[in-house]
């Protein structure tokens, strides 16, 4: 409070040259789309953060093993509607279930 006594606040030409605005676009939670890995294993590849997709859009790659000794299969992950990729998983190693990326 003390320094608002001392005449901080009358300082002449305190603007700033040039405003930013910024703009926030609300969604509703139904626009949100988490995307789980089917399986376990890898995953190889996957979109960045804040790409837009497409519906059908390839989003991940999932490397899978198997328990026969067959060799490894891979696994494509699509989107099921367009969107913003807005949070991706670091963890590279899945198990069936985890949480890969959202799309929003």
């Amino acid at each position: 409070m003390k320094n608002y006594q001392k005449g901080i606040l009358e300082i002449q030409d305190l603007t700033q040259p040039k405003s930013i605005s910024h703009q926030t676009n609300f969604r509703s939670l139904s626009q949100l789309k988490k995307y789980w890995t089917p399986v376990g294993g890898m995953i190889l590849s996957k979109a960045a953060l804040g790409t837009l997709v497409n519906k059908g859009d390839w989003l991940y790659t999932v490397l899978t093993f198997n328990k026969t000794g067959e060799l490894p299969t891979t696994i494509h992950v699509h989107a099921e509607k367009s969107g913003l990729v807005y949070d991706i998983s670091i963890n590279n190693s899945v198990n069936e279930g985890e949480f890969v990326l959202a799309t929003m």
